[in-house]
């Protein structure tokens, strides 16, 4: 029999079996280039079937998503080189409805008389991958990324990358949540476009996409980034984290989706439209500030235990006696001991606790205060204030009232601003410090010279002291320029009807 003759019979046996098969039935042949399916696929697909004559194929890759193309085209040419028997393969097709569909193609090799790869024959299998698929993008979602990841922890080496969208909650307040829904389909198209086999891409929640880089390298990670992040920079910054999985590694699954989220997490906070890679020594830092901030909350809901107030001695430059103290705060942590105030100060501060911590702060230094005014009438009190409690509504009554629950007049008190906080409303705070000032309470600039707009601010906001940074002061004795410098910036304040502190001037000169 020739293989015309016998083409023809596998061809009418494709056919009579098609009508009674749920997928669809195909043949290949690899060396004329044709490929062969029945009226039922062509039905619903937009190709044109020719009968015994077949279509080419290009004209088949014309119904194959895009951004799967190259896979199909990889994997069928190890088959026509003899490098492979089977075809299973998933990829997406485009109905006449202009619908994607997840199909899985397999098929296996038939050799001809020379010994040849010839013909492939095989079934399409549409695959039911509702709860797998994002419906808004096309792309696979998390569960399906999980079980994928699951699957390559234990058979290959690879890169995980999860690349989430800069700002884009203020995207959609300012857009409209339909063109956020047109940032989306446009950020996985453009991944789709740049991926290559057998990279896997998938939606995973809201903002952000993963992609699987089976057996990548790190420069495969950098050049797909930066190729994504030039294509999309006119419509949205992408900050990435990558980490590497290893097949023979221990570490499980959801161990490995930590990491590579704690990465995205560390790429956003330290400027974000950045790709990071997974540091073992950061993951662990960060999870120090995770169990840092669960005992600060819980210590905030238990009266407050393990934070306690330092008092720095306020000493008069004239004649170097005791005017007062700062309160500074302090915290034990039950599992690391004492927590420096860089590192916890700012948690509280990002994560809504600054405000209540801040109250406990003030009404204690009160109490103190009083208690030593018994033995120094004059005594006085400084205590930083934070951004969030002088824009809460009522702080004005809660400094006045944590006052008289103290039996301390208002000159025993002085607020303490930090300049760095950009005090930008200049006709609200300074109204609430004139309020204040009635009650013969003093506000100060804490580290002034640290911030944006020293000047502005002795300009703009009405207050009795600035309290010169450190970085000023240390080592001055030393350095002719930065001695100078201070006394201009004193001066300065003086000029201005304000008192003027410094920090830590720990020698006295003669």
């Amino acid at each position: 029999m020739s293989e015309n003759e016998e083409l023809k019979k596998y061809i009418w046996m494709v056919k009579f079996l098609d009508e009674n098969t749920q997928g669809y039935l195909y043949l290949y042949d690899m060396i004329q280039g044709k490929l062969y399916f029945t009226d039922k696929f062509c039905r619903k697909y937009p190709i044109l079937c020719a009968g015994e004559t077949g279509v080419s194929l290009e004209v088949w890759s014309e119904i194959v998503y895009p951004g799967d193309r190259k896979q199909l085209e990889i994997n069928l040419e190890k088959i026509r080189q003899g490098l492979s028997k089977n075809h299973d393969i998933e990829y997406r097709l485009i109905d006449k409805e202009g619908n994607r569909v997840w199909i899985k193609c397999r098929g296996k090799v038939q050799n001809n008389a020379e010994g040849r790869p010839w013909l492939l024959l095989g079934s399409v299998e549409e695959l039911q991958f509702e709860h797998k698929v994002d419906r808004l993008t096309g792309l696979w979602n998390y569960d399906k990324f999980m079980e994928d990841m699951e699957n390559s922890l234990k058979q290959e080496d690879g890169y995980l990358l999860e690349l989430g969208i800069d700002n884009f909650k203020k995207i959609n307040v300012k857009n409209g949540w339909a063109f956020g829904d047109s940032i989306l389909k446009m950020v996985a198209e453009v991944l789709e476009n740049y991926a290559e086999h057998p990279m896997k891409l998938y939606r995973l929640s809201g903002d952000c996409f993963a992609v699987n880089f089976v057996r990548g390298k790190r420069e495969d990670i950098l050049k797909f980034y930066y190729a994504v992040q030039k294509k999309l920079k006119k419509y949205c910054a992408l900050s990435a984290g990558a980490v590497e999985y290893r097949h023979e590694s221990e570490v499980e699954s959801r161990v490995v989706y930590q990491y590579m989220e704690n990465t995205l997490d560390r790429a956003k906070h330290e400027g974000k439209n950045m790709l990071k890679f997974f540091s073992l020594e950061d993951y662990q830092a960060g999870m120090e500030q995770i169990v840092l901030l669960e005992e600060l909350r819980t210590s905030a809901e238990n009266k407050y235990k393990g934070f306690y107030l330092c008092y720095q001695p306020q000493v008069d430059s004239h004649d170097f006696s005791l005017y007062g103290a700062e309160a500074l705060l302090r915290y034990e942590s039950p599992s690391r001991g004492v927590i420096s105030p860089v590192e916890f100060i700012p948690l509280l501060e990002q994560n809504g606790l600054i405000d209540i911590v801040g109250e406990w702060v003030l009404k204690t230094a009160a109490l103190q205060c009083a208690e030593w005014r018994k033995s120094m009438p004059s005594f006085h009190m400084s205590v930083n204030i934070s951004y969030e409690q002088l824009r809460k509504k009522n702080i004005s009554e809660i400094v006045l009232k944590t006052l008289q629950e103290a039996g301390i007049p208002g000159e025993a008190l002085t607020l303490e601003v930090t300049e760095s906080m950009q005090l930008q409303d200049y006709p609200y705070f300074n109204r609430l410090f004139y309020e204040w000032r009635k009650y013969g309470i003093k506000i100060a600039i804490d580290d002034f010279g640290t911030g944006y707009s020293s000047l502005s601010y002795l300009k703009g906001i009405d207050v009795d002291e600035t309290k010169i940074d450190r970085s000023f002061v240390s080592r001055i004795q030393y350095n002719a320029y930065n001695s100078k410098l201070l006394s201009n910036m004193i001066e300065l304040a003086h000029s201005a009807q304000i008192r003027c502190a410094v920090r830590e001037w720990k020698r006295k000169r003669n």
